[in-house]
């Protein structure tokens, strides 16, 4: 387990608090996702092909937030855009993790090009609580 500079009780309990803390990291473990992503000329991956690394970006914020003792994250999926981000289970509800793909790649569907020189920051980490009934997981996680 990761040990992280949270205060004492923010490590033993996930709250949008503790989210909002976790944000410098999940920037962190975005940025090495992203400058591990190599496309050619023709936007071809040799692992990805033509798809992007939105799936791989939620397991890096599902990781962060399991190394900080979420007790239970999952994935939400966009059909109308092909988009993977993360959920997970807090003591204050249901929350959306995600950075937006609109600020490391472009496309639509399974066809997505890389926008070179991103730099995450802790601000790209967008936070939506869903519900505020933490027993409500199973209704979001897909």
């Amino acid at each position: 387990m990761v040990q992280l500079d949270l205060p004492i009780d923010l490590q033993r309990f996930l709250n949008r608090d503790a989210l909002m803390a976790l944000r410098p990291r999940m920037a962190e473990r975005a940025q090495e996702i992203y400058d591990a992503w190599h496309q050619d000329e023709n936007g071809l991956d040799p692992e990805l092909g033509s798809g992007g690394i939105c799936q791989d970006i939620a397991a890096g914020i599902s990781e962060v937030l399991a190394d900080a003792g979420a007790e239970k994250t999952g994935t939400s999926h966009d059909e109308e855009i092909n988009h993977v981000a993360t959920l997970v289970r807090a003591l204050d509800g249901i929350f959306l993790v995600d950075i937006p793909p609109s600020i490391y790649e472009q496309g639509r569907g399974y066809v997505w090009r890389k926008i070179p020189n991103v730099d995450f920051v802790p601000a790209d980490i967008a936070i939506e609580r869903l519900d505020a009934d933490p027993a409500a997981f199973s209704l979001y996680a897909g």
